[in-house]
Formats: C-alpha cells, structure tokens, sequence
C-alpha cells in the first residue's frame, strides 16, 4: 500500500510538474498573441495612413489635370487668336507692312512668353508632384519600419 501512495504522489507530482509547464507556456502564448494583435493594430494603421495618403496624392493629380487641361485651353486661345490676326490680315491690305511686321513680333514674343510660362506651370507642377508621390512612399517605409 505505501508503495501504491508513493507511487500515486510521485504520479500527481509529475503532473503538477506538467501543469506548470503548461501554464508557462500559456503565459508565453498569451503574450504572443497579444504582441500579433499589437503588430496587426498598427499595420492596420499604416495601411489606413497609406490609403490616406494615395487619396491625397490622386486628388493633387486630378487638380494637376484640370490646371493642365486650362493650360490646353489658353494655348488654343492663344492660336485661335493668332488665326484671326492673320485672317484679318489678309482681309484687309491696307495695314502696313511695318505695322504688320511689328504686330508680329509682338504676337510672337507675347505667345513664347505664355508658353515660357505654361511651360514652367507644368514643369512645378510635375516637380510636386514627383515630389509629393516621393514623400508618401518615404513616409510609408517610414511607418512599415
């Protein structure tokens, strides 16, 4: 009999043994759990941030194309213009070949100007936004680190 208790105390020993190796790796589990969930919390997060971002990035773009598409249509003014003044020209002989001649200079430099200008307009506005899109991404590794 006293060989049946030692052996059933040596039985529930090892099985306390067990259990607190159990409970240990429970603790450790639990704290993985929750340092995914942390992890996942702020990827979430990024992932909101980026989406954010992206959405402010394409609204520059769309403000980006309509300033390019008033860009198109003061150039076309800008010939049409140009179209008019010849076909006044040519209705009309009487204007002076000087005169002429200097309305065309100043029609020429006055359109090289506005292409000189939209030109830079686009050029800026392409520089943000390379510059902006550059940002984002920055910012984004930045977070994801």
């Amino acid at each position: 009999m006293k060989g049946k208790i030692e052996e059933l105390e040596s039985v529930l020993h090892s099985c306390e043994l067990r259990i607190e190796l159990l409970e240990t790796r429970e603790g450790r589990w639990e704290k993985e759990l929750h340092h995914s969930h942390n992890q996942v919390r702020n990827r979430n997060y990024l992932m909101g941030e980026a989406i954010v971002q992206i959405r402010e990035v394409a609204d520059h773009l769309q403000t980006l194309a309509a300033q390019a598409d008033i860009l198109s249509m003061k150039y076309e003014l800008q010939s049409d213009r140009e179209r008019e003044k010849e076909n006044l020209e040519s209705e009309h002989h009487y204007v002076t070949r000087a005169k002429t001649k200097k309305m065309d200079q100043r029609l020429e430099q006055f359109q090289k100007d506005m292409q000189d200008q939209m030109q830079e307009q686009l050029a800026k506005l392409q520089q943000e936004m390379k510059d902006q899109m550059l940002e984002a991404q920055r910012n984004m590794m930045a977070q994801m680190a």
